[in-house]
């Protein structure tokens, strides 16, 4: 019999504060997020346990920006952090950090990236298509990314995966700006 070591946290949200046993594999990584099963919040494990513990050594992470989920009935905020996010409708098992619990059968297991990257002070967010097989979209009105392309995408503007719609955004950049290309030539 193999024992699976966890360990005791609780949703970062006041309101649920619900206690979750969660393997220590996933706490010490601060790359995984965590999606609440009762308020349906993302969060970081990592962060919330070394901040528990205060630990001086360890960064939290803040969120970078943020997707805003509309499916025509209520808004669900996910956040981005500094690194890498994969959204999909399948979950982490597949590599996605942010997983849409979402019945959009357009949308595709692992659809689309958003990599928050730090440069000279300045945050860029980059968002991929994964491949999809019903595309993503991006702008509005929205034009279809080149499969495996790379935009950089600024605050307030809309993402389509399957019929699924985002709304990205940030601190940064206050007045939405236009989409700008990025080749394997650098920024277009």
């Amino acid at each position: 019999m193999k024992f699976v070591k966890t360990m005791t946290i609780h949703c970062p949200n006041p309101e649920c504060n619900l206690k979750m046993s969660l393997r220590d594999t996933v706490v010490a990584d601060p790359n995984i997020t965590t999606k609440c099963p009762k308020c349906k919040k993302i969060f970081s494990a990592y962060a919330l346990f070394y901040q528990k513990e205060n630990l001086a050594s360890e960064k939290v992470q803040n969120p970078k920006g943020w997707l805003i989920l509309q499916d025509g009935i209520s808004e669900k905020s996910l956040e981005l952090f500094e690194g890498e996010n994969f959204v999909g409708r399948e979950p982490q098992q597949s590599g996605n950090s942010l997983v849409i619990g979402s019945e959009d059968p357009f949308m595709s297991r692992n659809h689309f990236s958003i990599k928050v990257v730090e440069q000279s002070g300045v945050t860029k967010f980059l968002l991929k298509d994964c491949h999809a097989a019903n595309g993503t979209f991006v702008g509005e009105p929205p034009r279809q990314m080149e499969a495996g392309g790379t935009v950089e995408i600024k605050n307030l503007e809309v993402i389509l995966a399957g019929k699924t719609k985002f709304t990205f955004k940030t601190k940064q950049n206050p007045n939405p700006d236009r989409t700008v290309v990025v080749t394997p030539n650098g920024i277009g």
